[in-house]
């Protein structure tokens, strides 16, 4: 008989989960295991975005495109538009240097993380 080692971390449940063995479902020698959990899903706001866009500029790289009739779709080139949202959403990336500052570090802060770089540099080429 095969070793079976089922795990399952939760944190926060209002309801113990059901565990359920199901059999011949598989051809292997292996068993799915089916887990519920009675409760509902929790909505989490989106991460904040890596880049900021400056939609001006896009708007400014982005042709407008007049779609009227079935003939207009047929005529745009997929591969065409998809590189020009492409470019004009590279040329309208803000730098993140110019948008958020660095907190200035104390200067024996800097020191030590300087130092740290130094004996790390030192332990790798010895």
């Amino acid at each position: 008989m095969p070793d079976v080692l089922d795990i399952a971390v939760t944190c926060g449940l209002t309801a113990a989960p059901s565990l359920g063995v199901l059999y011949d479902h598989l051809i292997s020698n292996h068993q799915a295991v089916l887990l519920t959990l009675k409760t509902i899903p929790m909505t989490t706001s989106l991460p904040s975005p890596k880049h900021r866009q400056d939609w001006r500029i896009f708007a400014e790289h982005s042709p407008s495109l007049k779609v009227e009739s079935p003939a207009d779709v047929n005529r745009l080139n997929t591969a065409d538009l998809s590189a020009t949202v492409s470019n004009a959403l590279r040329e309208s990336r803000l730098d993140a240097a110019s948008t958020r500052k660095q907190p200035q570090l104390p200067a024996y802060i800097e020191a030590m993380i300087e130092k740290r770089k130094l004996r790390r540099q030192w332990q790798n080429l010895r």
